[in-house]
């Protein structure tokens, strides 16, 4: 059963970064239950925000990037946040997972 993804610096090189599972239920308020990546066979409701808003900065003295994402959109701003920091590794791992979601994306329905 294919959960979310962590991405670190230390991981090997992965070739595709599998979908959620179980199914996506969304409610009628806009929310899912996601797996929770950090404990097993846990479920974290979320939001699911239309849209994706991104800044970064350089963060040498946390070791690579900081990265801020913020849901919604300029119709339908949200108060979601999340800002991680990642090494250069990291983020590339980051970059290559969403390849690989495109890329299945692209094979499944052209």
């Amino acid at each position: 059963m294919a959960f979310m993804k962590v991405v670190e610096a230390s991981e090997p090189d992965r070739r595709e970064c599998p979908p959620m599972a179980p199914p996506l239920l969304i409610s009628i308020n806009g929310k899912s239950w996601f797996p929770d990546p950090f404990i097993p066979g846990a479920f974290r409701l979320s939001r699911i925000s239309i849209g994706l808003a991104m800044g970064w900065a350089d963060a040498p003295e946390l070791g690579g990037v900081v990265l801020n994402f913020v849901g919604g959109n300029l119709e339908d701003p949200t108060d979601e946040n999340v800002a991680v920091s990642l090494s250069r590794e990291g983020l590339r791992n980051l970059i290559r997972d969403l390849v690989s979601i495109d890329a299945q994306l692209e094979a499944e329905y052209g």
